[in-house]
C-alpha cells in the first residue's frame, strides 16, 4: 500500500479567515439551518407583505410573532457579527501568527511561537471544505482553519484523500 507523504505548509490566520469560519458554523456548516433560515425568512416576509396589502389578515399573536420573527432575523447577523470582532479582539494565540502545518498519516502537528501541539486523526470529529478553506473540527468548536491559498493544487487534492481516508467514514469530508 502506497503511503502518504508529509505535507508541510505555513499558514497566519487573518481576521476575515476568522470571520468566513464564524459565518460556516453559523449558517451553512449545516445544510438544515440554512434551509429553514430561508424558509421562515421566506414565510415571514410573505406573511407580513400580504398583511400589509390587505391581501392577508394576521392578527393578535400571529402578527406579534411574524414581528418577532422579523427582529430575530435581523438581529441574528448582527450577533454573528458581534461575535466575530470579539473573537478577533481577544484572540492572541492564532490571530496573526505563522503557523508551521505538518498533516501526515498520523495526524495534524500545529508549531507557533506559543505552542506545539498535535493532533491525531482518530481525535478530529469532523471536516468541511469550501472554495477557500479546509475546516477540520477537533470537536464542535475547535478548529484548524487551512486556507487553500497556502497551498499547491497537488496538496490540496493529496489533502482531501488524506482527510477522506483518515476520518471514519460517517465525518469523511463534507463539500459545503
Amino acid at each position: 500500500m502506497q503511503e502518504e507523504k508529509e505535507m508541510k505548509f505555513k499558514t497566519t490566520i487573518n481576521k476575515e479567515d476568522y470571520r468566513s469560519m464564524v459565518y460556516f458554523n453559523v449558517f451553512t456548516k449545516t445544510k438544515i439551518r440554512a434551509i429553514l433560515f430561508v424558509l421562515i425568512s421566506l414565510i415571514v416576509i410573505t406573511e407580513l407583505v400580504l398583511n400589509f396589502l390587505g391581501i392577508y389578515e394576521i392578527e393578535g399573536f400571529y402578527l406579534y410573532f411574524d414581528y418577532f420573527a422579523v427582529a430575530v432575523l435581523v438581529l441574528l447577523p448582527i450577533e454573528v457579527e458581534l461575535i466575530c470582532r470579539k473573537m478577533i479582539k481577544t484572540d492572541k494565540c492564532s490571530l496573526g501568527i505563522e503557523k508551521e502545518i505538518t498533516i501526515n498519516n498520523e495526524g495534524i502537528i500545529c508549531i507557533d511561537q506559543n505552542s506545539n501541539s498535535k493532533f491525531e486523526w482518530s481525535l478530529m470529529y469532523r471536516a468541511y471544505e469550501s472554495n477557500q478553506y479546509f475546516l477540520i473540527f477537533i470537536n464542535a468548536q475547535q478548529v484548524f482553519i487551512i486556507p487553500k491559498q497556502d497551498l499547491k493544487e497537488n496538496e490540496i487534492k493529496e489533502l482531501r484523500t488524506i482527510i477522506n481516508k483518515k476520518l471514519l467514514s460517517k465525518n469523511k469530508l463534507k463539500k459545503r
